[in-house]
């Protein structure tokens, strides 16, 4: 059994942001956390009814520590500490593809702050209870996160919104990215994948507006022709004759690595049942490759084959 006990609240946001956690055992754990308003690079963020300037976003967290204390609620050493940062200089995509920064300027729309990066204390070695003592804790140093304590880690950055304010592309602690894309108007994911960029990847399934959008970025419509005759899934494909392409995507060589493999595929299928031809291309400065057509036989599903191509680095 958890008992939890609310022990203060904030002046403007009124949300709890002190509780006391007792345990059938009598432990008690005191948990603080901080708006992000409150602390000096967010201020933007705080009360218009100090402010009309301000943005009124009175209940984004900055900080959550939490603490081992006695009968008395005196702290014990602390258990964890977390940190979100925010940031107005967030890199923004619109639906279009297009790239810029909210922050006020007068080359950019709006002014709008979002979460940017997270952090957990996490100190080297270990204690007899587990506790970091008051003495070895620093507090968190949001206008210059880079001079905090080593033993804050920076567990996950977010290097990507749209103009919605959905994180299109996050990094973790080893730097490893992960990317969301958004369909039919911003409004659906239609992919997600990790240990790649936002750029590094991509899909169609030929049902939403993305495939009829120029420009890199998109998955887009080929020579070939939409079309409801048949379908791997959901109700479209994209119908060819000899010569005509079906799908394309084309990104900025700045926009990839060259140290790792990229990998593509497509399900195809021939009118008449037979196993069809196609293939995919890839083409760079360095020359171009193209999947052989044996490759098409080793995933069925349907009558429909799985062409695949590898991309070495």
């Amino acid at each position: 059994h958890v008992s939890t006990q609310n022990l203060g609240y904030d002046y403007y946001n009124g949300l709890v942001d002190s509780t006391l956690e007792t345990d059938t055992y009598g432990n008690q754990l005191k948990t603080v956390t901080t708006a992000a308003y409150r602390l000096s690079p967010y201020q933007a963020m705080g009360s218009r009814m100090t402010n009309s300037a301000n943005k009124n976003m009175l209940t984004q967290n900055a900080e959550i520590y939490v603490y081992s204390v006695d009968a008395s609620h005196n702290s014990l050493g602390l258990m964890s500490a977390n940190a979100t940062t925010y940031s107005n200089g967030a890199t923004v995509l619109d639906g279009g593809n297009l790239q810029y920064i909210q922050n006020g300027g007068s080359q950019t729309i709006g002014n709008v702050w979002r979460p940017q990066s997270t952090y957990c204390w996490m100190p080297d070695g270990t204690t007899a209870t587990g506790l970091t003592p008051l003495t070895s804790f620093s507090d968190f140093n949001f206008s210059s996160p880079t001079s905090s304590s080593p033993s804050w880690k920076h567990t996950s950055q977010t290097t990507l919104y749209d103009v919605y304010s959905k994180a299109l592309e996050d990094m973790d602690i080893n730097g490893n990215y992960s990317a969301t894309h958004m369909g039919y108007n911003g409004t659906r994911v239609i992919l997600t994948g990790s240990s790649g960029s936002y750029r590094e990847t991509a899909y169609s399934g030929a049902e939403d507006e993305n495939i009829y959008r120029p420009g890199n970025g998109f998955v887009t419509l080929g020579s070939g022709t939409l079309s409801t005759t048949m379908a791997h899934t959901g109700t479209n494909s994209v119908q060819l004759t000899s010569g005509q392409s079906g799908f394309t995507y084309t990104q900025a060589a700045d926009s990839i690595r060259n140290t790792v493999d990229y990998m593509a595929f497509a399900w195809v299928k021939s009118a008449d049942g037979s196993v069809p031809n196609g293939y995919l291309k890839f083409t760079s400065a360095a020359g171009t490759l193209q999947s052989a057509l044996s490759s098409v036989t080793l995933k069925q599903a349907a009558g429909w084959y799985l062409v695949f191509l590898l991309i070495p680095g």
